[in-house]
């Protein structure tokens, strides 16, 4: 391999590396993040779930303070027209209305303590979300706090490395380094069928010759990336 080759490719190396180590750190803090977000959002749902129960038992209390009253008002009624006490067709009439209301009063409470019986449940469903979200959020935690380091020391360990290599790699190539990896290009392609892997424009043959013997270096005309060593098997050309 070139040496201006085997430098590009060094440095290269250790750059990826260290974004990979960068990246694993921001997933790390992002798992912590999504974590304490649906903790939070759990126990905002379940507030808004307690609260509507509060309601529903409140209207339950009113339904039955409601059915006492009308209950009482019914069984005087029916008191007066069995003690032939007032207009009997008055006091029937307003004993049929009062059944009436009685009879709604109670379907609404039924239909409101199934209701109540509905949002308990979702309530100890949340319940159970929130214990779920507390738990991956401590595991989450406890994989930054041990991870952590870990990558901070490798990532801090690699930067003399890369200035080493970027200072080794002064002037044009530096330069047209620093370019491609600007513009999120690859710094080293492959040649596929004669063509460059990136772009598509068609090699001459005496490049990849030149290359591969070690005598120069070679960019492509389309891209501007480097054409790698022909024996070179690693994936170390990506940008990520």
């Amino acid at each position: 391999m070139h040496d201006d080759l085997l430098a590009i490719h060094d440095l290269l190396k250790v750059e990826n590396e260290m974004m990979d180590l960068r990246a694993e750190a921001a997933k790390l803090a992002a798992r912590v993040q999504k974590a304490r977000a649906r903790i939070q959002q759990t126990q905002q749902q379940q507030a808004i779930e307690e609260a509507r129960l509060a309601e529903i038992r409140e209207e339950e209390r009113t339904l039955n303070r409601r059915i006492r009253e009308y209950g009482a008002k019914r069984e005087r009624t029916q008191g007066h027209i069995d003690a032939g006490r007032g207009d009997y067709n008055s006091a029937l009439e307003q004993l049929k209305e009062l059944d009436q209301i009685v009879d709604r009063l109670e379907s609404e409470l039924l239909e409101t303590i199934e209701e109540k019986e509905r949002q308990e449940v979702c309530i100890e469903r949340t319940k159970e979300l929130l214990v779920v979200a507390k738990g991956r959020a401590v595991t989450a935690s406890e994989a930054q706090r041990t991870r952590r380091p870990e990558v901070e020391a490798r990532f801090k360990s690699l930067a003399p490395t890369r200035k080493a290599r970027t200072d080794a790699l002064a002037g044009h190539l530096g330069q047209r380094y620093a370019d491609l990896r600007a513009r999120k290009r690859p710094v080293l392609v492959r040649a596929v069928n004669g063509s460059c892997e990136f772009c598509n424009m068609a090699i001459p043959a005496h490049y990849l010759a030149e290359v591969a013997g070690g005598k120069r270096v070679h960019t492509c005309r389309g891209c501007g990336c480097w054409f790698r060593d022909a024996v070179e098997t690693e994936d170390e050309s990506s940008d990520e």
